[in-house]
């Protein structure tokens, strides 16, 4: 059996090959839906979860649009578009204030017990959601979601957090190379 110090080291280093693995996969893509989508693919199953996905956050901070979304045991939630208020204003709010959620149980959950049915409706019962801020405000998510009850450990957390932060960097890049082409492609056809 491994020592604590050994079981946290191996963790740490497999964390850490999961994002050297992650980078690389990544920096090779050019389309930023592409990399959304292979990120949320590479954690889904690396932490084997029952659905992990990406959402961006409608201007008035109301709703979320799934723009990737990669499925396990759960449904694909791709394109789908969902009123946040519907999982409770304490998980609003937390999201708001650019702070991670974590749910071990949505159904004992203070936060979230007496939204069920925003709960039922996407077939998750524990989750992790990343928010990811831009200039102030929440722009998008990277969630995790699991069908039943499920105790996340710090690493996952941490994880999920590393993660949403990397894929928003080479998303970024994406779109910023993709609207230099845009113009460029423009400029070459004026002249």
């Amino acid at each position: 059996m491994p020592q604590p110090d050994q079981h946290n080291r191996e963790q740490i280093m497999e964390r850490q090959t999961f994002q050297l693995l992650l980078l690389d996969r990544l920096r090779h893509l050019d389309d930023a839906t592409m990399v959304l989508a292979e990120a949320v693919a590479m954690l889904g199953s690396h932490l084997r979860a029952g659905r992990c996905g990406f959402g961006a956050i409608s201007a008035d901070g109301e709703s979320v649009r799934v723009d990737a979304d990669w499925s396990g045991s759960l449904s694909s939630l791709a394109g789908e578009a969902r009123l946040l208020d519907s999982f409770g204003p304490e998980v609003v709010a937390e999201l708001h204030a650019g702070r991670s959620l974590v749910v071990t149980d949505s159904e004992s959950d203070p936060r979230t017990a007496a939204f069920g049915a925003g709960w039922a409706s996407i077939g998750t019962r524990s989750l992790i959601v990343c928010p990811i801020m831009r200039d102030g405000r929440l722009d998008a998510i990277l969630y995790v979601h699991e069908p039943e009850a499920r105790l996340w450990s710090r690493d996952e957390v941490f994880l999920v957090e590393e993660v949403s932060l990397r894929t928003r960097e080479v998303v970024d890049r994406a779109r910023s190379e993709a609207a230099l082409r845009a113009s460029e492609q423009r400029y070459r056809s004026l002249f």
